[in-house]
């Protein structure tokens, strides 16, 4: 077959350069060679027109240079793969996975994370994924529905579903079934679906190439997501540093900690035309951030006093307007609650004069924890004041804490940005999360705990990597482990836990996001967030 295979394509060849040689024109064979298919097993398949099509929008590729097979039943992996291109997503290869069956080098590493990342692929075992095992008809059902975010029907018997074998569909598979039967992706034959057999390569393409030539979906992945605020903000990292940590990333707002209180000139600056240089070449804004060290009783001696308040005004305004900044981002933090009416008149005066000047204002508060810590946010105040609130949606359980937990799990996000949303709209609130976590002593949380970097996270639990379990109420892996002696315990931070709290926040419709704090992160984050935004704006409406 392939000897023969060959001669015809040396012919053709031949006789191409021969006809282009005496000036003959032969339009059939240039449209031969245009229409020529890239496998040779798919012409008396009913999936072809659908292997084509996918083919040429690269969703699909052989499993040879030359062959398809149609026929060879489906693995998890090249579901996930196809998954991943159909959407127009990204692969992620995390830095932590709970699958013992796979490894970072894998093919099919990156395209499976990216799909666990948004909830829509599944291990079968909390350890295991099997990436090379059969898909089942009703495992791709469910797969299908959790991809299109449909809404399935209730289905509590057998006896409501369409088929002579709705006995043998799984209890969990039977409402996707319905849901892909009603939107006509997936009917089986003779009444028959079929649950527990394997989809075969040509039913799979037949299947996606349904989904994406549905008029709705087709249009949903052509809109691109609504540009957002994304910042970063600068610390522990000079310059040179911050600038790769700004490139690398999907950052489009740079916020420097160029501004802060000062007993003698009240503000002090430590502005760097270098990075003023670097966001204007790359076409980025910088909201320099103005800061109090957390020094309660400076913050009070200044902002107490309406002629220092309204000199600090003034200079903040002349600084950002000759800086040429895009905006100026205020970080005072442990300020007393009697200081609450004196901060919301600073926050009052300066709002206007830096909006005349088209500079943008934002603020960092806390979540509303009713306590003294956040007494001195007149949140509703804020909201009218300033362009964006900035919620620092971390330190749920901070360092010092008696009680271990998660810094900033999705529950507890959830409650803060609703709490913020009933006294601001929600155009006006960034999301900030936390690029950083706790590694925990469980035996003396106060004295024994400390912050560490994801990148410190991955270390350990390079180690550990057993002890890895998803808590599907914070929505965070844990991580439990031995040093040397004393028991420790970690709730990550990782690209599928800030994935969880950007699909969220994108559900609430948020501004936009800010992370705290730049080069302390893994590089797949970016990425995991990327698709999380990509995936949260397409509304296929198929309900």
């Amino acid at each position: 077959m392939k000897r023969t295979i060959k001669r015809i394509t040396m012919t053709c060849t031949a006789l191409i350069l021969l006809t282009t040689a005496i000036g003959i024109s032969r339009p059939e064979l240039t449209e031969a060679a245009s229409v020529k298919k890239p496998f040779y097993d798919i012409s008396a398949s009913y999936a072809e027109e659908a292997i084509l099509r996918l083919y040429k929008n690269g969703i699909v590729s052989g499993t040879s240079s030359h062959y398809f097979e149609p026929g060879k039943k489906l693995t998890r992996a090249e579901l996930s793969t196809m998954i991943v291109r159909a959407l127009r997503l990204i692969p992620v290869k995390n830095d932590l996975s709970p699958f013992l069956d796979m490894k970072k080098t894998d093919w099919y590493y990156g395209d499976i994370h990216a799909l666990v990342n948004l909830e829509m692929m599944k291990g079968r075992s909390t350890s295991r994924f099997e990436p090379q095992s059969a898909v089942t008809r009703e495992e791709a059902a469910a797969i299908m529905t959790r991809m299109l975010k449909t809404s399935p029907p209730a289905v509590t018997s057998p006896s409501e579903l369409p088929y002579y074998d709705s006995e043998r569909i799984s209890a969990w598979a039977r409402s996707s079934v319905a849901k892909v039967t009603e939107l006509g992706y997936m009917q089986g034959d003779n009444h028959l679906f079929y649950p527990q057999r394997s989809l075969i390569r040509a039913e799979a393409a037949v299947l996606i190439d349904r989904i994406l030539e549905t008029p709705t979906v087709k249009n949903a992945l052509r809109m691109k997501p609504v540009n957002k605020v994304q910042l970063g903000w600068q610390y522990d990292s000079t310059t040179a540093q911050f600038e790769q940590q700004v490139l690398s990333s999907g950052i489009n707002t740079l916020s420097p900690r160029w501004f802060f209180l000062d007993e003698d000139n009240l503000v002090k600056s430590n502005v760097e035309q270098r990075l003023i240089n670097f966001a204007t070449t790359h076409k980025l804004d910088i909201w320099g951030m103005v800061g109090n060290r957390s020094d309660a009783e400076l913050t009070h001696r200044i902002l107490s006093s309406p002629a220092k308040r309204e000199l600090l005004v003034q200079k903040l305004v002349s600084s950002a307007s000759n800086y040429g900044l895009a905006g100026l981002n205020i970080d005072f933090e442990n300020v007393k609650p009697e200081d609450r009416d004196y901060l919301s008149a600073f926050i009052a005066s300066l709002y206007p004069k830096l909006k005349s000047n088209g500079i943008i204002l934002s603020i960092d508060v806390s979540p509303d924890l009713g306590s003294s810590w956040t007494a001195a946010f007149d949140y509703e105040m804020l909201g009218k004041n300033t362009d964006y609130v900035i919620l620092m949606a971390y330190e749920e359980h901070w360092n010092g804490s008696t009680n271990p937990g998660s810094v900033s799990s999705l529950p507890w996000l959830k409650s803060g940005i609703q709490k913020l949303m009933k006294v601001m709209d929600k155009e006006h609130i960034i999301v900030a999360l936390p690029t950083y976590t706790r590694d925990w002593s469980l035996a003396d949380p106060i004295k024994g705990s400390y912050d560490i970097t994801l990148q410190r996270q991955g270390q350990i639990y390079s180690s550990n990597r057993r002890a890895l379990h998803w808590d599907s109420i914070c929505s965070q892996y844990t991580l439990t482990y031995t040093n040397t002696g004393s028991k420790r315990k970690i709730w990550t931070e990782d690209s599928r836990s800030l994935s969880a709290k950007v699909r969220l926040s994108e559900q609430l419709g948020v501004a936009g996001y800010a992370y705290w704090y730049m080069g302390s992160e893994t590089k797949d984050i970016w990425p995991a967030i990327n698709n999380t935004r990509i995936y949260e704006n397409y509304r296929f409406q198929l309900d």
